[in-house]
């Protein structure tokens, strides 16, 4: 897991409260789509991607999509998957 800690704190009237927060490092992902013919198809996968936690969606275009996912959140399985539920095969261009 790729991130840092950082630790906050802050008082109010003799209470103090601190809390640790992890910065996460967003990774960038290309990937092939297959199946993809239209607009329906480029919106049916954006659409999906957007509902999925931890993705930033750059773009979708028939045959391919660039994103960026958190990968505390979600994995290239997980957004493969999803691309799946949708009726298409997607995978890491290369």
């Amino acid at each position: 897991m790729k991130g840092r800690a950082r630790r906050f704190s802050f008082s109010d009237g003799g209470l103090t409260a601190t809390f640790n927060r992890r910065e996460t490092t967003m990774e960038h992902l290309t990937l092939s789509i297959e199946g993809m013919s239209c607009e329906h198809c480029v919106r049916a996968v954006r659409g999906r991607l957007e509902r999925t936690d931890g993705v930033r969606v750059d773009a979708v275009d028939i045959g391919s999509a660039t994103l960026d996912y958190d990968p505390t959140k979600t994995t290239v399985d997980d957004i493969e998957e999803a691309i799946a539920d949708e009726g298409y095969t997607a995978f890491v261009a290369g």
